[in-house]
């Protein structure tokens, strides 16, 4: 059975909007928002890997202000890589972010040797730079896919 990739760009809807517009046209760094909802009470839920990426940014990329939206965790009981939603400020380009994603992505994959490559899924939010308008790309699928999106990413991202 092929692997199911989803790789798209659409305009931004979530449940805080206007906090991540507020945080998109006035805010610097990255702030990462809860992008789940959980099934029970319908509220917003985090993912599991947002404090080990928030860490892991701060580690190697110490330079970036990053913050995060707090909101009760969900439990992922799988090697699948789950990342919160990941708004950039137009202080940080979405190359950049992107490349941040990818690295933390590949480092995580690295203690997996051996292992099929788990399922990754991401979305960035952002500020297109002509338009004004707020977008997010989201990917879905294979972990090591990510990086083969890569450049389709960029050229239909570049802002």
């Amino acid at each position: 059975m092929p692997e199911k990739v989803i790789s798209k760009l659409e305009p931004l809807s979530h449940q805080c909007i206007d906090d991540i517009k507020q945080f998109l046209t006035s805010g610097t760094g990255i702030t990462l928002f809860p992008d789940r909802i959980a099934r029970n009470s319908g509220a917003l839920v985090s993912d599991p890997n947002t404090i080990s990426f928030k860490k892991w940014i701060q580690k190697n990329h110490p330079g970036v202000v990053t913050r995060e939206k707090s909101a009760p965790f969900i439990a992922l009981h799988s090697s699948d890589i789950w990342l919160p939603l990941i708004a950039i400020s137009s202080d940080v380009s979405f190359q950049f972010a992107f490349g941040i994603v990818t690295s933390y992505v590949y480092d995580l994959m690295k203690s997996n040797i051996g292992e099929p490559s788990p399922n990754a899924s991401f979305s960035l939010a952002f500020q297109d730079k002509s338009s004004g308008k707020s977008l997010k790309y989201s990917y879905s699928g294979p972990a090591d896919k990510i990086e083969e999106l890569s450049k389709q990413a960029l050229s239909v991202c570049e802002n």
